[in-house]
């Protein structure tokens, strides 16, 4: 990899622990938030963000949404990983969702690539409802 992603960890650890270990094992740079309003503050600042959702407490799923709204993406480490935690966070703009404990390589592949995706030329237009029927393109 030629240079690595700035990864903002806001994790229930205060120093990030183990976490940015991981993080910097697979040749990226930790940077620690020191709470919510420290996350928002420092998000525009980094490639990636990954939201510990015991670190943001009983309204994680509300810090997921503003941190998804700095425009990175948010990738959720969650104990609990049922099909309702899973679905909420992908509904709030969560990118991935990995289970805690979290597995060094499993990190770092996904890492990889939402470093590749960040990378990657925007040429691409989001689809509207018409362009993705033929039929749709003629008016009356």
């Amino acid at each position: 990899m030629a240079s690595g992603l700035k990864v903002l960890i806001v994790d229930d650890r205060a120093d990030g622990a183990g976490l940015g270990d991981l993080i910097m094992g697979a040749g990226h740079v930790p940077v620690v938030a020191a709470g919510r309003a420290h996350a928002l503050a420092l998000a525009a600042d980094v490639d990636v963000v990954i939201l510990d959702l015991r670190a943001a407490g009983t309204d994680g799923l509300e810090v997921l949404g503003l941190l998804v709204a700095s425009g990175r993406p948010v990738m959720v480490i969650a104990a609990r990983t049922d099909q309702a935690l899973r679905t909420a966070a992908l509904d709030r703009g969560a990118v991935d969702l990995l289970a805690a404990p979290v597995d060094p390589l499993e990190l770092g592949a996904r890492l990889r690539l939402l470093g590749a995706r960040a990378r990657r030329p925007r040429s691409w237009r989001p689809m509207t409802a018409a362009a993705t029927c033929a039929s749709c393109s003629s008016t009356a």
